[in-house]
C-alpha cells in the first residue's frame, strides 16, 4: 500500500561518544616494517542487538523474494559495506587486502557492534520506528600475530522528532550515517604508520564517509607538516576538497599562507553573481559573519564544522585565524583592490570587522563609500559588532549612509544606528551629569537636543519609560532627520492610539518612514485579526500619499487596504478625479474604482463599466466585479448588456458576473442569449460558466445548456421573475482537532 509521509526528517544529530588509541606508540622499527608491508589480511565482524530469530526470518524473507545471493545484496547480519570501504581506505596507504588463503604481512581486525534505537510516532508514519542507531567497536592492527595498534570508536544517531519514512525493522535503523566514525579509526591507524599522506590523499574525494573521516583525523591530529599539501589542495576546483584545505590552513597555516588564502578567495568569487537588491535574504546571508579569532587549540573543533559550509566561508574563517602580524594591512589592501570581485571584498570586510584594530576601523569606514552595495552592506555589518565599543565617529559615518539609494543599505544602517545611538546618549548624559545620571529624568532634554545622535538615542530608550509624556508627536512634526522620524514612527507603531500621527507620516519625505507608517496602519488587516472596518477612520489628508504609493510601478501591498479607512468630505471626489485621469496607471484605476464601488459612489458606475471593457489585472478582477455589483445601479444595466453582446471574451465574462451579482432580472434574457452564442461559436468556457452562474443567481435555477434555458424562457417570458433571496454563507465545518501528527518524544 502506498503511504505518503506527513512528517519530514529534519535532522540527524551525530555525536561521537569516544574514539582513541589503546595501544602503545609504534617504535621506529615497527613503523618501518609496517610501511614496507604490501598486503593486509582484513577481518570484519559485525554484530547487532536484535534477536537471532528476527535475523533468520528476515533473511528467509529475502530469499523467498529472490533477493538472496544477488550481486550487491548483503545479509541482514552484514548491513554495512565495510569490506568495500576498508579496501578503499587502505589503498591510500598502499596496502592491498590479501586474497582468501593468501599469506599476509599485516592483519586488520574490525569489530562492530550495532544497536537500533527507536521511538513511538503518530501521524502518517506511525508506530514504533527504529529511527536511531548506535555503533561501537574497534579496529586492531596486528603484526607477527601481536597487536600493535588499536583504535576504538563509537557513534550515535539520536531518533529525530519527525520522520518521513518507515524504519519498521531494527536493521532499517540509520547505521549508514555512522560509517565515518568507523573509518576514522582506520585513518588514524594509517596516520600512525604512514603520516598524513593517506589522509590528505582521501580529501581529493567529494564529501562522503571516506573524506569526512579523513577530515576529522586531519583536524584532530594534524600539525605544521600538513601545510604544503593543504596549499596544493587549496588550488583544487573541487568545492569539498578546497573547503577542507582552507579550514585546515586556518588551523595549521602560518603567516606565509595569508597571500594564498586571499588569492584563493579572489579566484573563487570571480565568477559568482552578486545578488540583486531584491534578494534580501541572500544579501543578508552573505553579509553576516559571526566567528571570532580562536586559540590554535580550539580551532580544530571549529574547523570540522566550517569545512561543511563551503570554501568561501572556510577561506574567510582561515583569514580570521591566520597569525600574520601585518594581517590587517594585507586585508585592507585587498579590500581596496578593484581586481578583487565585490563578493571577495565583502568577505574581507567581514573578517576585518572581527579584528579590534584601529587600521581595520579605518578600512571599514572607507568601505562605507564603496561603489558595490554588497561591500557597503558588509562594512555596516562589520562595524555593527557588539564587541566594538560605541564610537561617535562610527555613528556619524553610519548616519551619513542613512539615505543610501539602496533600501537594503538604508535598513542596515538604521538597524546599526539603533544599537549605537543609545551609547552616544549615555555618553552625553554621563559627561554632563555624571555616571549615575538616571536616563528617565532626561528624556525631554534628550528629545530636544541639537545633536541628532542624542535625539535618536533618546527615542530608542523611550520605550523603556512612559511614552505618553515623551512629546513624540510634537518631535515628529519638527524633526529634520529622517532616521529619527522613522525611529519615532517605529516606536508609535508599537502602541495603539497613534493612527492620526501615523497617517501624517504617510506623506513623509523619507521612503522608509512612509512604509513603516503604512505597515503599522495595516497591522492585522491581512490576517483578519483586526479588520480595517473595525479600526478608526483616517483623516482625509492620508488620501493623497496613499494614492501616490499606489501609482508606483511596484505599489506596496498594504496601501489599498489602508485606503479603505480614509474618510472626509472630499475623499469621494478625490477618488473620482484619480479614476478619470487619462494617464492613471491601469492598476491604480482598478484599485480606485474598487474603492468607489465599495463606498457606493454611483457616479463611478460609468467608469466601472468602461474599466470592465478593458483588459483587467487578474489580481483585481474579482474585487472589481464585486464593486460593480455592489453599486447595483440600474443605469449600469444597458452598458453591461451591450458589453455582454459585443465585448471581448474576457470582458463579456466579467459583464456576466457583474449582472449576476445585481438585483435586476432584466438581464436574464441577454444572459441566455450570451450563453447560447458562447456555446455556438466556442468563445470560451469562462463565459459559459459565468453566464450559467449569473442565471442561477437571478432565477435560483440550474438548467445547464442554453437549449433548456430557452425553453424555460419561452414559458416564462413576460412573467415576473422572483429573484431568490440571498443565502447566508455556509458555516465552515469545525476545524479538525489534532490527529496526533506530532510524534511522541522517542
Amino acid at each position: 500500500m502506498h503511504r505518503t509521509p506527513a512528517l519530514v526528517l529534519l535532522t540527524m544529530l551525530l555525536a561521537v561518544a569516544g574514539q582513541g588509541a589503546t595501544a602503545a606508540p609504534l617504535t621506529a622499527g615497527q613503523k618501518a616494517a609496517l610501511r614496507a608491508a604490501k598486503t593486509v589480511a582484513v577481518e570484519i565482524k559485525q554484530s547487532y542487538s536484535w534477536r537471532e530469530e528476527e535475523r533468520v526470518a528476515a533473511e528467509a524473507e529475502k530469499a523467498k523474494d529472490g533477493e538472496a545471493g544477488e550481486p550487491g545484496k548483503k545479509p541482514v547480519s552484514d548491513i554495512l559495506p565495510l569490506t568495500e570501504l576498508t579496501t578503499a581506505a587502505l589503498a591510500h596507504a598502499g596496502w592491498q587486502p590479501a586474497a582468501p588463503g593468501e599469506a599476509a604481512e599485516v592483519r586488520l581486525v574490525i569489530e562492530v557492534y550495532g544497536e537500533a534505537r527507536g521511538g513511538d510516532y503518530m501521524g502518517t508514519v506511525s508506530g514504533h520506528q527504529y529511527s536511531g542507531a548506535q555503533l561501537s567497536g574497534d579496529a586492531t592492527l596486528l603484526w607477527k600475530g601481536e597487536e600493535v595498534l588499536r583504535e576504538t570508536f563509537s557513534g550515535d544517531v539520536a531518533p529525530p522528532h519527525q520522520i518521513n519514512r518507515y524504519y519498521t525493522q531494527p536493521w532499517d535503523a540509520p547505521f549508514q550515517a555512522l560509517l565515518p566514525d568507523i573509518l576514522v579509526s582506520i585513518y588514524r591507524i594509517e596516520e600512525s604508520v604512514h603520516g598524513f599522506a593517506p589522509v590528505l590523499a582521501c580529501l581529493q574525494k567529494e564529501q562522503d564517509p571516506q573524506s569526512t573521516a579523513a577530515a576529522r583525523v586531519l583536524f584532530a591530529r594534524g600539525d605544521a607538516t600538513v601545510q604544503p599539501p593543504l596549499l596544493e589542495a587549496l588550488r583544487s576546483e573541487e568545492e569539498p576538497r578546497g573547503a577542507v584545505a582552507a579550514a585546515g590552513l586556518g588551523v595549521f597555516g602560518d603567516a606565509s599562507v595569508l597571500p594564498a588564502l586571499l588569492e584563493a578567495l579572489r579566484r573563487d568569487q570571480a565568477s559568482v553573481a552578486v545578488p540583486t537588491a531584491e534578494e534580501e535574504y541572500r544579501l543578508s546571508e552573505l553579509t553576516t559573519f559571526e566567528y571570532d579569532p580562536e586559540e590554535r587549540s580550539a580551532r580544530a573543533d571549529q574547523a570540522r564544522h566550517i569545512s561543511y559550509l563551503g570554501r568561501a566561508e572556510a577561506l574567510a574563517w582561515a583569514l580570521l585565524q591566520n597569525p600574520a602580524p601585518d594581517k590587517v594591512r594585507q586585508l585592507a589592501a585587498a579590500m581596496r583592490d578593484r581586481h578583487y570581485p565585490a563578493l571577495a571584498r565583502c568577505r574581507v570586510a567581514l573578517v576585518l570587522g572581527r579584528l579590534r584594530d584601529a587600521a581595520a576601523d579605518e578600512a571599514l569606514l572607507a568601505a562605507l563609500q564603496d561603489e558595490d552595495m554588497i561591500v557597503r552592506a558588509a562594512a555596516i555589518s562589520a562595524l555593527d559588532n557588539p564587541q566594538r565599543p560605541s564610537s561617535r565617529r562610527v555613528a556619524e559615518a553610519l548616519l551619513a549612509r542613512a539615505t543610501d539609494p539602496q533600501p537594503f543599505i538604508r535598513r542596515r544602517v538604521r538597524t546599526a544606528l539603533a544599537q549605537v545611538a543609545p551609547g552616544i546618549l549615555e555618553e552625553f548624559l554621563h559627561t554632563k551629569y555624571g555616571r549615575n545620571a538616571p536616563l528617565s529624568s532626561h528624556i525631554a532634554e534628550g528629545l530636544a537636543h541639537s545633536d541628532v545622535l542624542v535625539r535618536l538615542g533618546t527615542v530608542h530608550i523611550v520605550s523603556l519609560f512612559d511614552r505618553n509624556d515623551a512629546g513624540l508627536g510634537k518631535l515628529y512634526q519638527s524633526e529634520p532627520s529622517p532616521v529619527v522620524r522613522e525611529a519615532i514612527v517605529e516606536l508609535l507603531a508599537q502602541n495603539s492610539g497613534y493612527d492620526a500621527l501615523l497617517a501624517l507620516a504617510l506623506a513623509d519625505t523619507d521612503e522608509a518612514t512612509r512604509l513603516r507608517a503604512l505597515t503599522a496602519l495595516d497591522a492585522g488587516s491581512e490576517t483578519g485579526e483586526t479588520g480595517n472596518e473595525k479600526k478608526p477612520p483616517l483623516p482625509e489628508a492620508a488620501l493623497a500619499p496613499l494614492l501616490a504609493m499606489l501609482d508606483q510601478d511596484k505599489p506596496p501591498e498594504p496601501a489599498h487596504r489602508v485606503l479603505s479607512r480614509v474618510q472626509g468630505a472630499g475623499v469621494d471626489a478625490g477618488l473620482l478625479k484619480t479614476a478619470r485621469r487619462e494617464n492613471a496607471r491601469p492598476e491604480l484605476r482598478e484599485i480606485v474604482l474598487i474603492e468607489l464601488g465599495r463606498r457606493g459612489v454611483r457616479s463611478a458606475a460609468p467608469l466601472l463599466v468602461a474599466q470592465l471593457a478593458r483588459p483587467v489585472s487578474p489580481m483585481w478582477e474579482t474585487p472589481l466585479v464585486e464593486a460593480a455589483a455592489h453599486l447595483d445601479d440600474p443605469a449600469m444595466l444597458d452598458p453591461l448588456i451591450a458589453l455582454l453582446r459585443q465585448g471581448s471574451p474576457a470582458a463579456r465574462a466579467l459583464a456576466a458576473r457583474v449582472l449576476g451579482g445585481m438585483s435586476h432580472t432584466k438581464s436574464v434574457g441577454p444572459l441566455i442569449a450570451a450563453l447560447r452564442q458562447a456555446e455556438a461559436d466556442g468563445s470560451g468556457e469562462t463565459l459559459i460558466t459565468a453566464a450559467g452562474e449569473a442565471l442561477h443567481n437571478l432565477t435560483g435555477k440550474d438548467l445547464g445548456r442554453s437549449d433548456a434555458w430557452l425553453r424555460w424562457w419561452k414559458e416564462n417570458a413576460g412573467k415576473p421573475i422572483v429573484r431568490p433571496p440571498p443565502q447566508p454563507p455556509a458555516e465552515e465545518p469545525p476545524s479538525e482537532k489534532s490527529t496526533g501528527d506530532e510524534p511522541h518524544e522517542p
